[in-house]
């Protein structure tokens, strides 16, 4: 279903074009949605249905809007112009939104998140990024037992946390805003290498820590998908 703000079009009513712009002095995108509003009993009903989709158009007049042109992606545009035309013998109007947007991306409604047990040395959790385009990993992992320089890596890029860790502390490796904290505290100075993204497909991530730490621990992944 496509969506303008919060309202939800008919897909069988309606027709999406886009337009991607390389020239940085163009919009990145440019979108129109254009298709009708469906049978109705009378012109005052039609109107008033083209009405709410150019309030939902508008948005808050000067404010981006919502696009969700895919299942489960949305973007920020804003309205261009918008067309309306009412056939009053026939019952039948449509419309079309033109909408532009700086957005090179489309990204996911939310993030996904996925829990991980994590019971050995060089233990691996498997998973399927949908995305086309590589996004940075959250990695919250919580110690069981003494645990000592801890580090998570995706198969190319490895962060090592050079610190120990007792049974209950929560570690976090934020790739989004590149910094690691421990119980909320800042330690990404103490934080060396990369931090491990998802590209697209499958991916494996790992975790790894000193021969004499425990090996345990329980960890959430996070992240949040982007499409070009």
């Amino acid at each position: 279903m496509i969506r303008i703000g919060d309202l939800t079009l008919n897909d069988e009513n309606v027709a999406v074009h886009e337009r991607r712009d390389a020239d940085p002095d163009l919009p990145a995108r440019t979108i129109r949605i254009s298709g009708s509003v469906g049978d109705a009993g009378s012109v005052a009903e039609l109107e008033s249905r083209l009405d709410n989709v150019a309030c939902a158009a508008l948005g808050g007049g000067t404010d981006p809007v919502a696009l969700s042109l895919r299942p489960g992606r949305r973007l920020s545009a804003r309205l261009l112009r918008f067309d309306r035309e009412v056939h009053r013998t026939a019952r039948e109007a449509v419309f079309t939104a033109l909408f532009t947007s700086d957005q090179a991306l489309e990204e996911a409604d939310a993030d996904t998140e996925l829990s991980w047990s994590i019971s050995a040395w060089g233990a691996a959790l498997t998973l399927e990024y949908p995305g086309t385009v590589a996004a940075p990993a959250r990695i919250q992992f919580t110690a069981v037992a003494a645990t000592l320089n801890p580090a998570f890596d995706d198969g190319t890029r490895r962060l090592v946390y050079s610190g120990g860790m007792s049974a209950g502390q929560v570690l976090v490796i934020d790739g989004a805003t590149r910094h690691v904290t421990l119980n909320g505290t800042d330690v990404t100075a103490l934080a060396a290498g990369e931090y491990p993204q998802l590209a697209a497909g499958p991916n494996t991530l790992r975790f790894y820590d000193d021969f004499d730490s425990a090996h345990q621990g329980t960890a959430i992944v996070r992240w949040h998908a982007q499409w070009w």
